[in-house]
């Protein structure tokens, strides 16, 4: 998990005395400040006392932000007054090698060590009640003893550390116990953290009957895991990140899997299943619930060729996501597709279905699919969630079945190569931005008898100039006046075409346009396609330039 850092924050210190930054938080007391760059570097040493207009202050804390960023700094020595360091005080200062935490200190900030990859030791003081979360992620660390006053741990303070090999928490600690290396609860049901140097190949204490959030997130050394018989819950992103990650075992109680346990693990290979497991089975290393009606989760080094057992109804959330190898797909009898099921899937190129099964497409199901190419969506289905097939630039055609009744936000967006597009008739509801940015779109086929209200920013950048609306013979006219629809200059039937006869005039003159034989909507156009005015007037008032008009047809105006 790599940490992010851009530090854009000015600095606000009150004064600075021999190159030490400082923010004044009581009559008495003074907090060091500064950060960023070069502000800090080599040996820094932080005094007792400070004095600044007459007034003598002790130093107590090393304040949020205070040397983040400083990336020359090579040691730090602190005063024995510092009681607290506050949130990012040190992130990313990658080459410090030596800094002494006091013993008063109760307290460590979230992210106050995160990136200091240069810090290999480090002795916590004995008073230390609380470390924030990401405090210590992604630094140097080889090993880390918890003196007994710490009784708060933050999410994520140890990921992503590569050298980390063992916890050690002494027994007289309320909260917390190492009885092999790993950070648990107090009574040995939870697994907190995992070291990321610790084995490879791991099984988990028998005691553990839950693995915290995040607990193995960013090991990226972690082979194998087998959960003991005791575990019955995976937690949120507990696996996230684990790189390395080929074969995961489940005991006889694993029931319940919260949000993304195994979110990038991009070298998955096998999911295992004890057969005395209730809750989930396994198929060729692919994890189902018991009678294999859900597919939970497809390995993402599996196979770039796949075809659902007919058994399975519903692929669960994020079943496929991230499976890059996956290239073509087979979905037989599914019903149901969750939410982000196939997200960056960035090498699928073909889904196929067998017609008359599945109902509902969830949520970014397909977004970031970006090497989709062939997909023909089944007659039966009738929902398709929110960016769906955001982003999917290489679908060149698509059809909405007859029986599809919503469209989801932006569920075509970005979908820069898509050329023809066909709406079938039982839409109800198309969400706000779906066409959005599809800027090659040449035919748009809407079978929809009467024009559905939509958002004016549906259509948003598809050029409505050159993209032909065609819809139903008896419905011309109406998509013609119909808010956001009529935007589309070119509005026919798919026989007749906006060609023929017409009883509208239109002449200009003197910086009016009169228009007479009409009484729809009429729209003035810029030559690039903006739309400048809307009005059922019949005379248009406009500066002198060229124009184009809509009213029944296309008119080309020059004033």
């Amino acid at each position: 998990m790599t940490l992010s850092l851009s530090v854009t924050l000015a600095r606000s210190e009150d004064f600075i005395v021999d190159g030490i930054y400082y923010n004044i938080i009581s009559p008495t007391e003074v907090e060091v400040t500064g950060g960023q760059g070069e502000v800090y570097s080599g040996y820094v040493v932080i005094p007792e006392k400070t004095t600044y207009n007459d007034t003598e202050y002790s130093v107590t804390a090393i304040g949020a932000w205070a040397m983040s960023g400083c990336y020359l700094v090579d040691s730090v020595k602190l005063p024995e007054t510092i009681n607290v360091i506050k949130e990012w005080a040190f992130t990313k200062c990658e080459a410090m090698k030596k800094i002494n935490l006091p013993a008063a200190i109760s307290s460590i900030g979230d992210a106050a060590f995160a990136g200091c990859e240069g810090l290999r030791d480090l002795q916590l003081p004995g008073n230390l009640q609380s470390i924030g979360e990401r405090a210590f992620s992604e630094s140097g660390l080889h090993h880390l003893i918890l003196p007994n006053s710490l009784t708060s741990i933050g999410d994520m303070a140890f990921s992503g550390c590569p050298n980390l090999t063992y916890f050690t928490v002494y027994a007289e600690n309320p909260c917390f116990a190492t009885p092999d290396g790993t950070l648990l609860s107090k009574d040995g049901t939870v697994l907190l953290a995992y070291p990321n140097a610790k084995n490879a190949v791991y099984t988990t204490y028998p005691t553990v009957t839950t693995i915290g959030d995040h607990a193995f997130a960013g090991c990226e050394n972690l082979t194998e895991i087998t959960l003991s018989n005791n575990v019955t819950t995976v937690g949120l992103e507990a696996f996230a990140n684990c790189e390395a990650l080929q074969t995961v075992q489940l005991g006889d109680n694993t029931s319940t899997f919260k949000e993304r346990p195994f979110y990038h693990c991009t070298a998955i290979r096998s999911f295992l299943v004890s057969e005395n497991n209730q809750n989930f089975s396994s198929e060729d290393g692919i994890l189902f619930d018991k009678d294999k009606t859900i597919l939970i989760r497809f390995p993402n080094a599996f196979s770039s060729f796949y075809v659902t057992p007919p058994t399975v109804k519903t692929i669960a959330t994020e079943a496929f996501a991230s499976c890059a190898d996956l290239k073509e797909l087979g979905l037989s009898q599914v019903e149901e597709i969750g939410d982000a099921a196939f997200e960056l899937c960035s090498g699928l190129q073909i889904v196929s279905f067998e017609h008359g099964y599945l109902k509902r497409i969830g949520a970014r199901a397909f977004k970031d699919c970006t090497s989709l190419v062939g997909i023909t969506l089944p007659i039966s289905l009738i929902e398709i969630g929110d960016d769906a097939f955001n982003n999917c630039y290489d679908i060149v055609s698509l059809i909405l079945p007859e029986a599809t009744k919503s469209v989801g936000e932006r569920c075509f967006y970005g979908n820069s190569g898509l050329q023809d597009f066909t709406i079938g008739a039982g839409v109800e509801s198309v969400g706000s931005q779906a066409f959005y940015g599809c800027s090659k779109l040449q035919k748009l086929y809407c079978n929809i008898p009467q024009p559905i209200s939509i958002d004016a920013n549906v259509f948003e950048y598809v050029d409505k100039t050159n993209c032909q609306l065609i819809v139903p013979n008896e419905s011309v006219e109406l998509y013609r006046q119909a808010d956001v629809w009529s935007d589309f200059l070119s509005i026919h039937d798919g026989g007749v075409g906006n060609v023929g006869a017409s009883s509208v005039s239109v002449a200009a003159h003197n910086g009016e346009i009169r228009i007479s034989g009409w009484h729809g909507v009429v729209k003035l156009y810029s030559l690039s396609g903006a739309l400048l005015q809307s009005t059922t007037a019949a005379t248009i008032n406009a500066p002198r330039g060229a124009y184009l008009l809509q009213a029944d047809k296309v008119y080309k105006i020059v004033l």
